[in-house]
């Protein structure tokens, strides 16, 4: 922290059951908690309308010393979404716009809000019903960080073809790797999972874009859906959900390397106009616009995906421009 911003916040003290920031105010200040736990409640609306302080709907997490309070709010100029209640004596720090600039030009403290803010935003957005080409129900949402386990599993579990497919190797990916895969910020990776509808915590696959390299505004995808679901038109749907996301975020190049052998990814991306070349011994790549593969795939959900995305990419780039 800067000197500047430490400097320029306000110390602050709650009682028991009182609110230090509310849903539908004005996003201008934001709070680092120094002691004490807080609920973070949904407050009951009705026509719209939030009802008054203290009619509280479910509670939607706890959050303790040294979390971060009201960076949403900052970062998209948006009002406060929910409620954020002292459950026993609480103090902390206050800071406004001004002071939330200066804690920004500190890269590593602005890479923390920003990734902060991506996954709180993560955990907001709406999933997107989806039904794929075959007739498939399933419900799109970002993957969050609770999904840890499920995902760490699921590749020390894979078989050795979809290792091979997803990797390259028929090594498994070390943990170094698996970390970088689960360390998203929705700006430099952005990850969409294909959920039961009837259980947004069973994921049956998930699709991501990576920034290449190798390009200079272009992002490299990978998808990857569960064995016992193949077949259903959910590798359509989640490639074309990444390339709407790419869209979105103004990348031009969308960029696909598969084994040569990959036959169910390249029909895939036949379907919007691929054009393969050889990249290296065994895998082929192509390069299309995301907006072209998200017609071809979903133009149906170009514009709920466009808006879901819209949010998490404002934010993380704020915090970590």
């Amino acid at each position: 922290m800067t000197l500047e911003a430490s400097r320029a916040m306000v110390e602050v003290a709650y009682s028991p059951g009182q609110v230090l920031m509310g849903a539908g105010t004005s996003g201008d200040e934001f709070i680092i908690l120094t002691t004490g736990t807080c609920r973070v409640v949904e407050r009951l609306t009705m026509s719209g309308v939030h009802h008054p302080v203290g009619v509280e709907g479910p509670e939607i997490a706890r959050v303790d010393a040294y979390a971060l309070l009201g960076e949403i709010g900052l970062l998209t100029r948006a009002q406060h979404r929910h409620d954020v209640v002292a459950v026993g004596q609480v103090t902390g720090l206050k800071g406004d716009a001004a002071t939330f600039a200066e804690l920004l030009e500190d890269r590593e403290l602005a890479e923390m809000i920003g990734s902060t803010a991506a996954q709180r935003l993560a955990s907001q957005v709406v999933p997107v019903p989806a039904e794929t080409d075959r007739g498939h129900l399933t419900m799109l949402r970002p993957m969050l960080p609770v999904d840890r386990p499920d995902y760490i599993h699921k590749l020390a579990t894979a078989s050795a073809e979809t290792i091979l497919n997803r990797f390259f190797s028929r090594a498994r990916p070390t943990p170094k790797v698996i970390e970088r895969l689960l360390n998203i910020d929705f700006v430099h990776q952005f990850v969409w999972v294909a959920s039961d509808p009837d259980d947004l915590a069973v994921t049956w696959g998930e699709g991501r874009y990576i920034l290449d390299p190798r390009c200079q505004n272009g992002v490299e995808m990978a998808v990857t859906v569960d064995e016992d679901q193949r077949g259903k038109g959910l590798g359509n749907l989640l490639v074309g959900a990444v390339a709407a996301s790419a869209a979105a975020a103004g990348f031009d190049e969308f960029t696909a390397y598969v084994l040569a052998e990959n036959a169910a990814m390249r029909a895939v991306l036949n379907r919007a106009g691929a054009s393969w070349k050889r990249f290296e011994p065994g895998v082929v790549s192509t390069s299309i616009h995301p907006l072209a593969v998200a017609e071809a795939l979903i133009p149906d959900l170009i514009g709920p995906i466009t808006a879901a995305t819209s949010d998490l990419i404002h934010a993380a780039e704020v915090a970590l421009s």
